[in-house]
């Protein structure tokens, strides 16, 4: 073996390396559920793959990822921005933004149920969406 062909492969290897790393920072990442908040759709220990990319999509019904630094948490969307929420007999409003002129993703609110509770999330802590695959792929 060459010392060009060795050449050739420490950098196609770093190439690859770099293209896993920008993948898994960006596109898709791996997550083991916590709990079993999610039963029966999932189960805790179960590892599924989180869409990053799909987060400005979300819909209601969507199982995902969401938190910051090393808290992560799953949930499933009951209701987002413009939608209308009983809380104690109140009705309350998702906003849509925090303010008129203004517009970020951490202005608009998701309501995610985990297990036996609810709680308003902002956009911008969203990892992404959570994929299925194999037996566990059956629609809820």
């Amino acid at each position: 073996m060459s010392m060009a062909d060795v050449l050739k492969f420490i950098i196609a290897l770093a190439a690859c390396i770099a293209l896993m790393l920008v993948i898994r920072t960006y596109g898709f990442a791996l997550y083991t559920i916590p709990d079993d908040s999610l039963k029966p759709m999932l189960a805790k220990g179960q590892r599924v793959l989180v869409n990053k990319l799909s987060r400005s999509q979300l819909k209601q019904g969507d199982a995902v990822v969401f938190g910051t630094g090393d808290e992560k948490m799953a949930g499933r969307i009951v209701a987002v921005p413009g939608d209308t929420v009983d809380v104690d007999g109140e009705q309350y409003l998702i906003p849509t933004r925090c303010q008129i002129d203004y517009d970020c993703e951490y202005c608009r609110l998701y309501l995610i149920a985990t297990g036996r509770r609810q709680v308003l999330v902002p956009a911008g802590t969203v990892v992404g969406t959570v994929f299925r695959w194999g037996k566990d792929q059956r629609k809820e």
